[in-house]
């Protein structure tokens, strides 16, 4: 395939049943609708299944056989209601796909990567007969054997240590000014009662200094 493929169509819910299915199916070519029973499956199924307790959106492609269903159901937030809502899919060259529900993305992909079996082989696979060097070191980092401490390092000095320039405490500095005080205008309801309820407390704010 060497071009985008569009599929796009509407729903509309005019009756809101508890439980419905809105996908659509896509046929090949070979299809005959004269002969088409509940185990016909298309060559690609996408849209909207809504049961009592949420909606979600399907996503299943059959390759080859019914038997081999590419699988993506999610569960989304689409409105359950009687307003029209658009499906799109887009399928692109790249084998990378695009849902997209009322022009908003829904889900991106790939055919190698998002489905449990991949509808395309990716193009690089795990070699099985790969296995681990006997001296294979799973840490990153490890510590240089040629580092060495330098003559005058103290085990004993902190890891900070004071800004020489910031030593000297502001002028008007009050060590003892709360970060909070209580809302002076914040008084308890006329019901209230501390045998009941217990003391009560005001709402706080920072002080004017802190902020």
């Amino acid at each position: 395939m060497n071009q985008t493929i569009i599929i796009q169509y509407e729903v509309r819910a005019q009756i809101l049943y508890h439980c419905f299915k809105a996908y659509l199916r896509v046929h090949t070519t070979d299809f005959d609708p004269f002969h088409q029973t509940n185990e016909t499956h298309g060559t690609i199924e996408f849209g909207p299944v809504h049961n009592q307790r949420r909606t979600k959106a399907i996503l299943n492609f059959f390759i080859n056989s019914t038997d081999d269903k590419h699988k993506i159901e999610k569960f989304i937030d689409v409105p359950f209601d009687e307003i029209p809502h658009l499906y799109t899919l887009i399928i692109r060259p790249n084998n990378t796909f695009e849902y997209i529900i009322d022009a908003m993305s829904f889900l991106n992909g790939t055919f190698t990567d998002s489905f449990r079996i991949p509808i395309v082989e990716p193009k690089y696979i795990p070699d099985p007969t790969d296995k681990k060097p006997s001296d294979w070191v799973d840490d990153e980092f490890i510590p240089d054997t040629n580092a060495k401490k330098p003559d005058d390092w103290d085990e004993n000095e902190p890891e900070y240590i004071p800004h020489p320039r910031h030593r000297r405490m502001p002028l008007g500095w009050n060590e003892n000014e709360l970060e909070k005080i209580p809302d002076p205008k914040d008084k308890p309801p006329e019901h209230w009662n501390d045998q009941l309820y217990g003391e009560y407390k005001p709402r706080m704010f920072l002080t004017p200094n802190v902020q």
